[in-house]
């Protein structure tokens, strides 16, 4: 029964791997331009006709009217830097998603780390201002506290 299963398991792991109609890949990117380019290749063994885009499921763009089996062509988008769902769909019902990291430049990582910087230091003076006056409260009842008992002990002494 477990090599039933296993089997089955097995070859519908080599029919999902075989199913891939496409390969998504980039090519390059520009973070300061955000300008990418991306290899779409059909690694079926069938010819795909309509061939559109879509990036985050915003926009369809339409790419190709026919992309012959095991061929490839790029295309150049204005993307911006983080990751990014990109889906392929055809003519023929095929859809083919994968996605890519479109990596900051280090002036843009700079930034980040700068403002992530900004937001603690100012994070921690909050924290800090609303401490003092807390303490402040606690500090000054525990000196009231002290002066009525002094007081109650001079009254006592006088009487």
């Amino acid at each position: 029964m477990k090599k039933i299963i296993l089997s089955i398991i097995f070859l519908l792991f080599l029919a999902n791997v075989s199913a891939q109609n496409f390969d998504i890949n980039l090519v390059s990117y520009n973070p300061e331009t955000q300008n990418a380019r991306i290899q779409i290749i059909n690694t079926a063994s069938a010819n795909f006709h309509d061939i559109k885009m879509k990036i985050d499921n915003i926009v369809e763009i339409h790419l190709a009217e026919t992309l012959n089996s095991g061929l490839s062509f790029s295309t150049f988008q204005t993307i911006s830097s983080g990751e990014h769902e990109i889906a392929i769909t055809t003519k023929e019902g095929v859809t083919f998603t994968k996605k890519l990291y479109f990596s900051p430049s280090e002036k843009q990582i700079e930034q980040q780390v700068e403002k992530q910087k900004q937001i603690i230091e100012q994070q921690t003076q909050q924290q800090l201002t609303a401490k003092t006056p807390k303490s402040n409260k606690y500090i000054y009842s525990i000196l009231l506290i002290i002066v009525i008992i002094i007081f109650y002990i001079i009254y006592r002494r006088l009487k």
